[in-house]
């Protein structure tokens, strides 16, 4: 398997418990628990919240406007704001116990985890932390890339992606 700037559940709530950095650049998952008002307040001003969302540090951005509107349009639909924002309110579970245990006990594939150096909304100390806490995971940590590394820079992700699979 193959995960893109996506940490352990369990290490991800303890950083965002025990890192201030980590709780402000993730305080929007505590705001996504709400009903119905993550929807609304994503769709206000043309949804211009998916304009900052997809505006890369990289330059030239690998989002054109017309991928950006792409976004707004699908994202615009009635109802199709809630499944991705669902995604967030089921990280946080009230079943920490059971996951930690998982954890521990769960014989992992080989995996590997890549992770954009300069993403904005997860701390990069999760890598390690991942790493430690999930058997057989390889981690490669790609430079200038943001937390969509797949965008931000293929070349580099496809090349980690293919010595990976090759390896195996």
């Amino acid at each position: 398997y193959i995960i893109m700037n996506a940490p352990h559940p369990v290490v991800f709530r303890k950083m965002m418990i025990k890192r201030f950095s980590q709780f402000r650049k993730s305080w929007y998952i505590f705001f996504f628990q709400l009903p119905y008002l993550p929807e609304m307040y994503m769709r206000i001003k043309d949804m211009s919240k998916i304009n900052k969302l997809f505006t890369s540090k990289k330059s030239p951005s690998p989002y054109t406007a017309e991928d950006i509107e792409a976004y707004k349009f699908t994202f615009g639909k009635p109802g199709a704001l809630t499944p991705p924002i669902n995604y967030y309110r089921a990280t946080i579970t009230p079943d920490r116990e059971l996951l930690r245990r998982r954890a521990e006990n769960f014989k992992m594939p080989r995996g590997l985890f890549v992770f954009g150096e300069d993403d904005s909304a997860i701390n990069i100390e999760v890598v390690e932390k991942t790493r430690r806490m999930v058997h057989n995971l390889t981690t490669e940590v790609i430079k200038g890339a943001s937390h969509f590394v797949q965008q931000d820079d293929p070349e580099a992700v496809n090349k980690v992606m293919r010595e990976f699979l090759k390896s195996g």
